[in-house]
């Protein structure tokens, strides 16, 4: 038997892929619960309503010294499929610069994107937009592959789309037009989104529920792994202790193949801290017996949190009246409920820039000239996360910024020898002058593109709080105030 925990995304590939081999029991145990019939979880706008909710982990930083003592809500999918269940559904690869750095940095060319490229498309496939719109000039069909993720082009167009690639058309140079967003380089293009027939596809649709009615599957929800442990001298893991509740009854399975850790970040870092693998200086003090000293997990935590930017529009084709309007909302949610069609079929952003900063030439802490230092998304209305709050009139475009190839390093650690604690997080956000300046840059580079002359007569200016930031000080004051780490939040509940 295999037993892996747990059911997020790659819990759900391993899952799918271990028990084609019929002669191979596989269980997988999972923390959350079921995906299935999870309504903000299926229709691709509701994605708002999923941070804080019951699929959510609901994690929580240490207050970030960087952000002025501020605390960051931390979204992760507690739910089959993981964060693929729950997140914006952004389909986009990693450069091929970045494969090719794993290669330089393991030593072992079979990391380097020649040879995975193979692997990138067993992954997903190019499907048809719900509107069926023409995407020749959108996408190319040579980059992607035949796998069971559904990924599409958008399929209820906006006013955004056409004036963005106009003006990377116009600008060029960093700002140039990407035909596909995933031929493994940066620019400017149309998002392209995990979605198929206008409704999520996560990991747990793809790789998990087309194998549940294998008969060597077995899969636990709800159920949480406590510890992993086996022979000590040499160390070899083949049992997994599980519980459905911090006080409940302990049950042991012994797996005689072997046991695979998908937890992610947290999740993984916190089952070996609880089975004594972890730094000693954290385990000793909570009374766990240290089997392997191992400083480095939970180390050298990344991640890249979010600013907007919002710019009132000469519009009434926003999204902001179903935000206002309840019967509005429920219009566009029959519709997609009845049809498959209209405003709910696509996520918020309809396109998406991966872009290098301007002073990359002389310092680039990306993986290459290929590979990416910020990224902006461009929603058609009032993306209302953070300390802002929807404008009750009005019409609006929200570009959100994104440093995607940070310098800062934080950490995370278990604080308690209880399965059902939350872990310790500290992401040590903006705690070097490189993150700070190229978040900074990365507003001014939003302000840039819809300053351009396709924006003319539907731009009619920055709102709120970054109206008034008009030096790079004051936009710093803005981001420390601004940034978050989950995106949008919707009114209605």
């Amino acid at each position: 038997m295999t037993i892996s925990y747990a059911g997020g995304m790659a819990g759900s590939v391993l899952a799918n892929r271990l028990s084609e081999n019929r002669s191979v029991s596989v269980l997988v145990v999972e923390a959350g619960i079921n995906n299935v019939g999870i309504l903000d979880s299926e229709v691709p706008f509701l994605a708002s309503g999923l941070p804080g909710s019951s699929v959510d982990w609901n994690y929580t930083t240490i207050p970030q010294a960087g952000l002025n003592g501020r605390t960051l809500q931390i979204e992760r999918g507690f739910v089959l499929g993981g964060s693929s269940s729950v997140n914006y559904m952004a389909w986009n690869r990693c450069s091929n610069d970045f494969w090719n750095s794993m290669a330089a940095a393991s030593s072992n060319p079979i990391w380097g994107w020649s040879n995975m490229e193979k692997y990138w498309r067993r992954t997903s496939t190019l499907v048809r937009p719900t509107d069926d719109h023409d995407t020749s000039c959108q996408a190319d069909p040579d980059a992607h592959g035949y796998g069971p993720v559904q990924v599409s082009l958008a399929g209820f167009k906006n006013e955004l789309e056409d004036r963005v690639v106009s003006t990377a058309k116009l600008l060029g140079g960093r700002f140039a037009y990407n035909r596909d967003i995933n031929v493994g380089n940066t620019y400017v293009g149309y998002l392209q989104s995990s979605v198929g027939n206008g409704t999520r596809s996560s990991a747990a649709t793809a790789y998990l529920q087309p194998a549940m009615d294998r008969s060597n599957l077995d899969v636990v929800i709800s159920t949480r792994v406590t510890r992993v442990f086996g022979q000590e001298d040499p160390l070899n893991i083949d049992s997994v202790e599980i519980a459905t509740s911090a006080d409940g009854p302990r049950t042991t399975i012994r797996a005689n193949k072997e046991v695979l850790l998908c937890g992610g970040v947290y999740g993984s870092m916190q089952v070996l801290s609880l089975s004594g693998i972890g730094p000693r200086d954290v385990l000793s003090p909570l009374g766990i017996n240290v089997l392997v000293d191992a400083p480095a997990v939970g180390a050298n935590l990344v991640d890249h949190p979010l600013v907007g930017s919002f710019f009132s529009v000469n519009s009434t084709n926003t999204w902001d009246v179903v935000l206002r309007n309840r019967t509005v909302f429920n219009e566009d949610l029959d519709e997609w409920s009845t049809e498959k069609q209209g405003l709910f079929v696509d996520t918020p952003s309809s396109n998406i820039a991966f872009l290098k900063l301007p002073t990359f030439e002389t310092f680039d802490p990306s993986t290459g000239p290929g590979s990416a230092n910020t990224e902006l998304l461009f929603s058609n209305g009032f993306s209302a996360f953070g300390p802002v709050e929807t404008p009750s009139t009005g019409s609006y475009l929200t570009m959100i910024s994104a440093v995607v190839s940070p310098t800062s390093r934080g950490n995370t650690s278990i604080v308690s020898a209880n399965a059902w604690d939350a872990p310790r997080i500290d992401l040590k956000l903006y705690n070097t002058q490189y993150d700070i300046d190229a978040m900074v840059q990365s507003m001014k580079d939003a302000q840039t593109l819809v300053g351009s002359q396709p924006w003319e007569g539907y731009n009619l200016g920055l709102v709120g709080d970054l109206a008034n930031a008009t030096t790079d000080v004051l936009q710093h004051t803005y981001l420390l105030r601004h940034v978050v780490r989950c995106l949008f939040r919707r009114d209605y509940d």
